[in-house]
């Protein structure tokens, strides 16, 4: 849990830093922009370099079969990375099919728009876990501590 502080001389300086701390609380996009640059890409970067964390389920005989006569020697890419468009789509902002957009004042939604990354996720969640999860939330608070440190406050 964030702290907060603040050392303000004069009334009018007390409630005009209330005033822009509350603006910054009220319109959270920003500081959840920052949490997404700093915690959602590199954690997803994470789940899509270790195979979800080792659990993503390998591929059929078939499918492998299908993958190494169209495209050679790239087939022994990691699951999810053989052509690397699903996993750009879901690891980088603004990249072909990424989904990055504000829905509403106080919510982002990210992921992938790639036709098959529906059927992907249905075989191998696309899901973070703790520590990715804990690195969102810590980069979003450090986000808010910083705006509340420009109007002033002391984060704690």
């Amino acid at each position: 849990m964030t702290q907060v502080g603040l050392i303000v001389v004069g009334l009018p300086g007390l409630l005009r830093a209330f005033d822009g701390l509350a603006e910054d609380f009220d319109e959270t996009i920003p500081a959840l922009e920052e949490a997404a640059d700093l915690g959602y890409y590199p954690a997803m970067q994470e789940l899509f370099e270790t195979e979800g964390y080792g659990r993503w389920k390998g591929r059929s005989p078939a499918y492998e079969r299908s993958l190494r006569r169209r495209y050679g020697e790239f087939f022994d890419l990691p699951v999810g990375q053989v052509t690397g468009g699903l996993k750009r789509s879901f690891t980088l902002k603004g990249a072909p099919s990424n989904v990055h957009v504000a829905v509403g004042e106080n919510a982002l939604l990210l992921g992938s728009r790639r036709g098959y990354a529906a059927a992907f996720s249905n075989v191998r969640p696309v899901e973070l876990d703790e520590r990715g999860v804990e690195r969102i939330e810590g980069e979003l608070s450090e986000a808010l501590q910083r705006r509340a440190e420009r109007r002033g406050f002391k984060a704690l």
